[in-house]
């Protein structure tokens, strides 16, 4: 589910979208719910053994990351993306291309 929020707020918003994607895993994803359990044991004596589960703390911010990115950015459609990723390079090919490569062993001789 991280992946899936890094690559859309990639294709969506470009690099910025990335990073603030990143951020909002790193905090909401990963910090929050490991310091979670030590937070909430203070007020539950009783219980040792508790769990929160992630979503609870990445769900909203992630929705929140969202929402403001798309009030501050325009989101890029997937045509926009796709020209981007094939701009021509100062070697004449574009992103997307892969140069052709022989075969070390021409075909007909392999067999």
């Amino acid at each position: 589910m991280y992946g899936l929020f890094v690559t859309a707020a990639y294709k969506g918003f470009d690099r910025r979208g990335a990073i603030w994607a990143f951020v909002t895993i790193f905090v909401f994803g990963a910090l929050a719910p490991a310091l979670a359990p030590q937070v909430v044991s203070h007020f539950n004596q009783g219980a040792d053994g508790i769990v929160i589960p992630a979503q609870l703390f990445f769900g909203p911010a992630a929705f929140a990351v969202t929402a403001r990115l798309y009030r501050r950015h325009p989101e890029r459609t997937t045509s926009e993306w796709l020209s981007s990723q094939t701009q021509i390079g100062p070697g004449g090919e574009t992103a997307l291309s892969t140069p052709f490569v022989e075969p070390a062993v021409p075909l007909a001789a392999a067999g």
